[in-house]
């Protein structure tokens, strides 16, 4: 829920040349869980588009992000299964590519929230109301930029302030001129300034608007404000103007990925052919795109040294490329996952102090690094491998190997495989994969062990404990399978056919 007195907005950035239309509008414009009913329209010409000039049923396929909600994909209390078709999530054409929605009596009694909770976002996909083929469960569908879902905020009561236009940070070229709209949940004194300088202001207004021209290569911070009473509620957003990605020759010896030197300087190379920059966004400048950190050219790689950092705290970080994907480093060795990580400790702990994802900063696979990161205190140093022409190899699979589906547990048990006569285990991968239960052929980071089991260090002291039995630890690895949420496969996605380039 967004909050009063500063409000920061947080969607995706995206390389915008011209204002676009919204995907999503609501009556009230400022929904808050006691608004009464609330009217949604859709347009299926933005977003992915995927329903536009679809001239069949469109339904709601909708949910809730409460305060019980482990992420923005843990939707709650969905009226509907996907593919049920119920009058309820029956949308009215509008016509000209605009569906409706009615959400009555109001947001609790619709979805059916108990009392007590609290809604923090409406959630949806739409489709069409009969598959593309009668033999397949695939619908056209309805969605955000990049196949995300849509979501509506859930304000809180009160005075309140928002960007109705654009509804996202922008990077644009030189001499753009934007349009901006503001709205207000009730009569105020509006004003919407640019680097602190007033652009445009209204009194008693619930509406502003305004065209500003960003003229010159710099970061702008755009600002609207509203005050009624003692009440002051700001909402904010950047614009970056980016000059020419700086041309340099790499420090010599810098290898793909991340590099920490011994002076505590953190160097990050990305291999990126065919793209006109590359921004690093992260906790060390609250995740805005800035020229200050656009990384520089050499050939087909992107680097950037960062100095002056925390050698003791995780960072967390992410590329985004010609202003609109976002991708982690794909030779990260600990990477988070805004989809799956909520629920990895959900039935056993089995990743203690799991690092937090970055909600509300940006959204997709994030990287990390941390300069002092802590040594494992290996136990058997002096392994000596088992006679490869004599070996008895288990083939495990981590999930299935025990009820706790963790690495403890598995180590619980490295007695019994010694008892067997096991002389290896081979580890069905392990590399970090889409979702949390798999049998780990759906990689999107070769360098990093899935969290779903446990943290690095427990994979190192598996081994440690396996080759205290003299047992041998081989990895499955196939590295022709990756998905598309690798960072190389999203660097060059084909949005409307679903595969790379």
């Amino acid at each position: 829920m967004k909050k009063r007195y500063f409000i920061s907005l947080w969607f995706v950035l995206a390389a915008v040349w011209s204002v676009q239309a919204q995907l999503i509008t609501t009556t009230p414009a400022f929904v808050t869980e006691d608004c009464g009913e609330v009217t949604v329209v859709f347009d299926a010409t933005q977003g992915t588009g995927g329903l536009a000039g679809y001239g069949g049923t469109v339904y709601a396929h909708t949910g809730v992000i409460t305060s019980e909600s482990q992420s923005d994909s843990d939707w709650k209390y969905v009226v509907a299964d996907w593919g049920e078709n119920v009058d309820k999530c029956k949308m009215t054409s509008l016509g000209g590519d605009k569906w409706q929605l009615t959400i009555t009596p109001s947001i609790q009694e619709y979805y059916g929230v108990p009392e007590g909770e609290q809604v923090q976002k409406l959630a949806f996909v739409f489709r069409s109301g009969e598959p593309t083929d009668a033999s397949t469960n695939i619908y056209k569908e309805g969605k955000a930029e990049g196949g995300k879902d849509i979501f509506v905020e859930v304000y809180e009561q009160g005075l309140n302030v928002s960007f109705a236009q654009p509804e996202s940070d922008l990077l644009v070229q030189p001499g753009t001129a934007v349009d901006f709209a503001v709205n207000a949940s009730m009569e105020a004194d509006l004003q919407l300034s640019v680097n602190g300088a007033a652009v445009q202001s209204a009194d008693a207004a619930t509406t502003l608007e305004a065209t500003y021209t960003f003229a010159t290569v710099d970061d702008y911070m755009v600002v609207a404000q509203a005050i009624a009473g003692n009440d002051v509620v700001r909402d904010t957003l950047y614009v970056c103007v980016p000059g020419d990605a700086p041309v340099a020759t790499r420090p010599t010896g810098l290898e793909d990925g991340i590099n920490i030197s011994p002076t505590g300087d953190v160097s990050l190379l990305l291999y990126a052919p065919d793209k006109d920059n590359v921004f690093l966004v992260g906790d060390f400048n609250n995740w805005v795109q800035l020229n200050e950190y656009q990384m520089k050219r050499d050939g087909d790689y992107w680097w950037y040294t960062l100095s002056g950092l925390d050698a003791d705290r995780l960072y967390r970080f992410q590329y985004v490329v010609d202003g609109s994907i976002r991708i982690s480093d794909p030779y990260s060795e600990l990477v988070l996952d805004p989809w799956n990580d909520g629920w990895i400790n959900s039935r056993t702990e089995r990743y203690p102090d799991l690092p937090p994802y970055p909600t509300g900063k940006t959204d997709g696979m994030v990287a990390t690094f941390q300069i002092n990161a802590p040594e494992y205190d290996w136990q058997v140093t002096d392994f000596t491998m088992p006679s490869k022409s004599n070996m008895v190899i288990y083939e495990l699979l981590l999930r299935d190997f025990t009820q706790e589906q963790s690495l403890q547990a598995a180590i619980d048990r490295i007695d019994y495989l010694a008892q067997l006569g096991v002389t290896a285990v081979e580890l069905m991968p392990i590399q970090e994969f889409d979702g949390n239960s798999s049998w780990g052929y759906a990689p999107n980071h070769y360098f990093a062990p899935d969290k779903a089991y446990g943290p690095p260090e427990m994979y190192k002291r598996f081994i440690d404990e396996c080759h205290r039995r003299g047992i041998a630890v081989i990895l499955d690895v196939v590295l022709n399978h990756a998905t598309g949420t690798h960072p190389f496969a999203a660097l060059y996605w084909d949005s409307a056919n679903n595969c790379t380039t």
